[in-house]
């Protein structure tokens, strides 16, 4: 406790409620006063032996404010793939290829993760999957099949698809034809 020239005495109180406000020794109302640089005040009752009991004893508390929740991000699928054409293992435009050699899918918007291709329905896992190219090893014809063109199937990693009925030719290895 601390008194100044002008009769007044610096009061603490438990939980900050009134720390360092003046108020004045004389029975009464009297409303505290705030410290340099801070403003509002509380108003006290002094009643004998200078016991102060504030007339508002409990701030009120400043509300926390609900956190809004954060939505989940849908993804939004990419644009549409574009395939422009084949190049084989030279990186020769071709059409045509033997199963066991490298296919190069050359086209657009595939994406830069990993996704699935098959080739007549059947997996053809990639060899390296960029956005603009894609690798697979040619697979064979199935037993009995002709040669001809196949289905190419391209799903990216976000779902997109392509499918093309005239992907591209498995050609039979020469001799595989031949009746024995």
């Amino acid at each position: 406790m601390t008194t100044d020239d002008k009769r007044h005495i610096g009061l603490g109180a438990v939980g900050g409620a009134c720390v360092g406000l003046l108020v004045g020794l004389v029975g009464g109302h009297y409303q505290s006063r705030p410290n340099p640089g801070e403003s509002g005040s509380i108003p006290y009752t002094v009643t004998g032996n200078l016991e102060l009991t504030p007339v508002n004893p409990t701030p009120t508390p400043t509300p926390t404010p609900t956190p809004t929740p954060t939505p989940t991000p849908t993804p939004v699928p990419g644009p549409d793939m574009v395939v422009y054409g084949y190049r084989d293992a030279h990186r020769n435009p071709a059409t045509q290829f033997l199963p066991g050699t490298t296919v190069w899918i050359e086209g657009a918007n595939f994406g830069t993760t990993a996704g699935t291709i098959s080739v007549n329905h059947s997996p053809v896992p990639p060899q390296s999957w960029k956005d603009t190219e894609l690798e697979i090893i040619c697979p064979s014809l199935p037993v009995g099949a002709q040669t001809g063109p196949v289905s190419l199937d391209i799903v990216r990693a976000d779902n997109k698809s392509y499918n093309s009925s005239m992907g591209f030719v498995i050609i039979a290895p020469p001799g595989s034809h031949k009746k024995k």
